[in-house]
Parts: C-alpha cells; structure tokens; sequence
C-alpha cells in the first residue's frame, strides 16, 4: 500500500510541488520522474488492487493514463488503509477531483466543436434593396420586384430549398442537401461559390459579398475584398450566427460574443463594449443591432434617421430585422414594432397586422409573415415589391 500512496502523491506534484514534499522528504519532480521510468513499479501500482499482472508499459503518456484510473479505483482503500496520514489524505483527494474535474470540462469542450451548433433560424422571408423573395410552404423559391441584375429570376434548377437570403441586387439559397447556390449581380464575385465550400447551414448575402457558417460551425466569405470584410479573422473560432451589412461583418459566437470587421466609417463595425451576450444579429447597409439574452436591443452604426435609438418603452422582442435605415422587432406578444427612416412608410406597421410569426426589412419597405403564414408587406412599392403573388403561404420552420 505504500507504494500505491506515493503514486497518489505523484499525481498532485504533476502540476506543482506543495507541503507533502517536505513531510516526505522527497522532491515532487523527482517522485514523478520515478514512478514514469519504473516499469516494476508501474506494473505493481496496475496489480495492487486485483491482483493483476500488466505489460510493461514504456510510454508515458501510457503511464499517466494508467496512474489516473488507478487512482480512481483505490481511492477508498488508501484512505482507509492510510488512516495515519489524515493531514495529506484531504489536500490529495482535492487535487484528484480538481484533475477529473478539468478533464471533464476539456473534453466536454472538444466535443461541442464538432457538433453543428445552432444558428439562426432558416430564412424563409428576405427582402433586397428594392425586391423580395420568400420560401413557399412546398419549399419553392419565388422572388418578385425590382430585377435589374436578374436577381428575382430564380434558377430553374434550383429545386428545393430550406432558407434564402437576399443581398442588393443578388441571393443565395440553401438546399436541402445543404449545398448553396446563387444568382443575380456577380460584379464582386459575390455569387461564385467557392469550390472547396462544402456543405452549409446557414448564409448571409450583403451588398457585393456573401458569408456561410458551415456544417462544421466555420464562417467562410467570398465577394468584394474592400475593408477586408471577407477575410475571416483568425481567431473568430466556431459561430452560431453572421450577418453581411453593406462592407461589413459581423459574426455571434457560440459564446455569444458579437465581431464585427470591415468598414467604420459609421462606426458600423466597432461592437459597443457594454453589449453584453447575444442571442442573435442583424446587419444593415450601416447600422447593426443584436437581440440580447435578456430579449433586449442593442444597435450602433448609422444613426441619421433614428435607426439605433431603440424605444424606451420596447418591450422584450424575439426576433429583429433591419433595413437601410430603419429598423423593426417582433415582440414577444408576437407584435411588430418598427422605428427610424419612414419616407416610404417602412415604419408604419399596418393596424391589421395581427400576430405574426417573423419579419424582414429590405432598403424601403418591410415584409412580416403572419400567424397563418400568409405574406403582408408595407413601404415603398414603386416597382412591385410589396405586391405578394396571390395565394402564396410562406414556409415554417
């Protein structure tokens, strides 16, 4: 038995010498060193508590594997069978749970970074500059209102899809073996999906760029190269969330941390210091706004039509949606809230909206789904954005 407590006593001076050297009178390191380098011992410590006899172990990460399992097995033996050292038995059992605690946490950490974290919703609602497009209930993509770059000319062999996203004047669309495609304006690239991007669950199309978070939890962008914005930073780690602005990014963390990079002229890109933990995020041209935990709205950026002044009296939201110079909430009744620029009457939320399920903003007019997923839309419809193909019922998820 003595030969096992010394192994017990091995596994706190691993990390750090402590009292035990002295009431000893060995050297942490030097303990460690012997029980690594003695295949006797390390064969003896195996057999202790059964009886058994082992291979003789020559690696060392072999042998603090094994120092470890034996450890948990003869726990209850040495305190018991070592009654007389009372003073050192409590300070190893804590380092010994310390340890399993640790190796816990990390292995529960490598876990989480291979699961396809949650993302945000699949889109099933996106609005452009001055068009619109929404997912049928049968899982179709349709798109009406302004088409100077073909961009609501859906493929015909786009087949079915799962979530969409409109940037200016081009889109991009998942479907349903997790593959994306796009079409519209390619002036930057921003529809030439790179060829090693494999599969997504989640996209975000902007101005002249797009970004995906990957089945994996990565974030990949491609597109105009202006202020950097498609060029992830390297340190982003795994995503759950990201949101293209006009020549800007900005990604949520799967710790709720919100980045933002590319263009500041407006102060777009530099995330508040006080934000706080996010739930989600949304981009526009030059302003952007996360949902907090707590349900409540944070904004920064472009600020010349009131766009980021969130209303006192707002209540907690679920979900939000911005435009270029406005922005809305879905509150947790399930009511809309719209506020900043309304010179096409973006903001004016229609008196008979009802409940409604989401929402979408695009450059001058809004889009909500209702509670019987029905499409209503307001604002400006000089080139029939707002004009809903008659029958249509978007997509729930």
């Amino acid at each position: 038995m003595p030969i096992i407590f010394l192994f017990l006593l091995s596994l706190s001076l691993q990390a750090e010498l402590s009292p035990i050297d002295n009431y000893f009178g060995l050297i942490g390191e030097q303990l460690e060193q012997k029980i690594l380098n003695d295949e006797h011992l390390l064969r003896m410590i195996a057999a202790a508590e059964q009886g058994k006899i082992i291979n003789p172990i020559t690696e060392q990460e072999a042998a603090i594997n094994l120092q470890r399992a034996v450890a948990k097995q003869v726990l209850d033996q040495i305190i018991e069978d070592c009654s007389e050292h009372t003073r050192i038995i409590p300070w190893a059992t804590e380092r010994l749970s310390e340890q399993a605690r640790e190796d816990k946490e990390k292995k529960q950490k490598q876990e989480e970074t291979k699961k396809p974290w949650k993302v945000q919703k699949n889109q099933k609602l996106s609005l452009g500059q001055y068009y619109t497009c929404a997912i049928t209930a049968e899982g179709i993509a349709k798109c009406w209102g302004f088409d100077y770059r073909a961009q609501t000319i859906v493929p015909a062999d786009l087949g079915i899809v799962q979530s969409i996203s409109s940037g200016a004047q081009h889109n991009c669309a998942i479907t349903t073996q997790h593959e994306v495609k796009c079409w519209g304006d390619n002036i930057a690239e921003q529809t030439n999906i790179p060829s090693d991007l494999g599969f997504v669950q989640s996209i975000s199309a902007g101005l002249d760029h797009t970004c995906v978070i990957t089945t994996e939890g990565a974030a990949k962008c491609w597109g105009t190269i202006m202020y950097g914005i498609t060029k992830i930073p390297l340190d982003l780690g795994i995503v759950q969330s990201i949101s293209t602005g006009g020549y800007y990014t900005c990604a949520l963390t799967v710790e709720g941390t919100v980045r933002c990079w590319g263009d500041k002229e407006m102060d777009q890109s530099k995330v508040p210091e006080d934000l706080g933990t996010a739930q989600s995020i949304a981009t526009a041209s030059n302003h952007a706004c996360v949902l907090t935990v707590a349900g409540r709205i944070k904004c920064w950026g472009d600020n010349r039509y009131g766009q980021t002044d969130v209303p006192a009296d707002l209540e907690t939201v679920q979900s939000i949606a911005l435009g270029w110079g406005h922005t809305c909430a879905v509150k947790n009744d399930g009511t809309v809230k719209c506020w900043g620029d309304n010179s096409d009457g973006q903001t004016h939320v229609p008196p008979n909206l009802g409940i409604v399920q989401s929402i979408a903003a695009g450059a001058d007019h809004t889009c909500a789904i209702t509670a019987d997923s029905t499409l209503r839309c307001w604002g400006n419809n000089e080139v029939g954005q707002l004009n809903v193909p008659e029958g249509l019922r978007v997509a729930v998820d």
